[in-house]
């Protein structure tokens, strides 16, 4: 809708009203429905690989440093999980 054609109906309210809720778009019910955790990216491993973390062993080396070991570890992507 063209401001021209807005500045015209600002005289009526009613016809106002009516000609910008025709402007509302459709959204299908499925999108309020949508659930994160069933997403490909999230359940397939493909599409979300574990990733490799070192890991503290709590054991000093000869120099005083930690050694670490290699684990693999899930990579979560949902903020309602943490």
């Amino acid at each position: 809708m063209e401001l021209i054609e807005l500045q015209a109906l600002l005289a009526t309210p009613k016809e106002l009203i009516e000609a910008v809720k025709e402007l509302e778009p459709v959204i299908p019910d499925y999108v309020c429905n949508i659930e994160p955790e069933d997403h490909r990216a999230i359940k397939h491993e493909q599409y979300r690989p574990w990733r490799d973390v070192e890991v503290a062993t709590g054991v000093l080396d000869a120099g005083g440093n930690m050694t670490y070991r290699t684990e693999k570890k899930d990579v979560i992507r949902i903020p309602s999980f943490t």
